[in-house]
């Protein structure tokens, strides 16, 4: 049974002789809810019960993962809290995307938990850049709330448009195989686990979703800024790419993470059976493979 069900049908029961602008948001809908369900089954994400914690920033993709998530709480019993973070790098604005946050989870009657951070202050102890020191501020919030609060799962809100820019990144900055798997849809926070349900949706999608449902959102101005690395890529380089080479070229390297990821768990499940069968000694410092029968591996 479609949990969105009751919620999708009944625009379409009340309004048989809709305009076409109407049929087409419903479709869009139905749509992007169609593929927010089928990620979460594909990686098993999340399962009905479950507490889980949603880092909301107040745009436009996390508060589309937030609104998806909270249809899914009554059918799937889930137990939702909202995470946010304010860095205190904007000034006013960043008190206002609290506000707007705070604002929001009360609408939908969702507890929340708030973390100040000054990231400029880490950064220049750590001597790290305001990316790296924000990215570090929240992600020792989100794993310090799961394992106070005992949370199933921590989900975030990166789309396929975060993903293609990550191995781009990754790419042009310098990474091995592991590197290129860039952003994982699931993976472990000590006892609980990251979840990013949004990962195989396009930023397009998720802003038509939001005009068409009218839904409200903060804008960031630093997302416009050519300061970034991520920006730039953004910005520039991924239009050049679209027009010059593929239109479709954020969707294929989204892909590309997932596609190591299978080469890479059976090359690691591979290499560990034969390092079972061929080694003869394994000591701290050296390990010893029969020569004759370490030659007759393909490589």
């Amino acid at each position: 049974m479609d949990p969105f069900a009751s919620v999708a049908d009944a625009p379409m029961m009340k309004k048989p002789k809709m305009t076409e602008h109407v049929h087409w948001c419903i479709i869009a809908l139905l749509m992007i809810r169609e593929q927010f369900l089928k990620t979460i089954q594909k990686f098993r994400m999340i399962e009905k019960g479950e507490t889980i914690f949603v880092a909301v920033s107040g745009g436009a993709d996390s508060v589309t993962l937030l609104r998806l998530l909270n249809e899914l709480r009554t059918p799937w019993k889930l137990q939702l809290a909202v995470l946010h973070v304010n860095h205190k790098l904007r000034g006013k604005a960043s008190d206002q995307d609290e506000a707007f946050v705070r604002r929001l989870a009360r609408e939908w009657k969702i507890p929340i938990f708030v973390e100040h951070v000054q990231v400029k202050k880490i950064a220049k102890d750590e001597k790290l850049s305001l990316e790296e020191a924000a990215r570090a501020a929240r992600y020792h919030f989100f794993e310090k709330m799961a394992e106070a609060k005992a949370a199933h799962k921590v989900a975030l809100a990166h789309t396929q448009d975060d993903q293609a820019e990550t191995v781009l990144m990754r790419v042009i900055t310098g990474t091995g195989l592991q590197g290129l798997q860039a952003i994982r849809p699931k993976r472990k926070l000590n006892g609980a686990f990251l979840v990013r349900p949004l990962i195989e949706i396009s930023h397009s999608e998720i802003r038509q979703f939001v005009k068409d449902q009218a839904i409200r959102f903060r804008e960031d101005p630093t997302n416009r800024s050519l300061e970034f690395l991520r920006n730039r890529i953004r910005l520039k380089l991924i239009p050049l790419l679209e027009r010059s080479f593929n239109p479709q070229v954020k969707r294929v390297l989204a892909r590309l993470p997932h596609l190591l990821d299978v080469d890479l768990t059976f090359l690691e499940e591979t290499s560990g059976l034969f390092y079972k069968r061929l080694a003869l000694q394994k000591r701290a410092d050296e390990i010893v493979f029969p020569k004759q029968s370490f030659l007759q591996l393909r490589p």
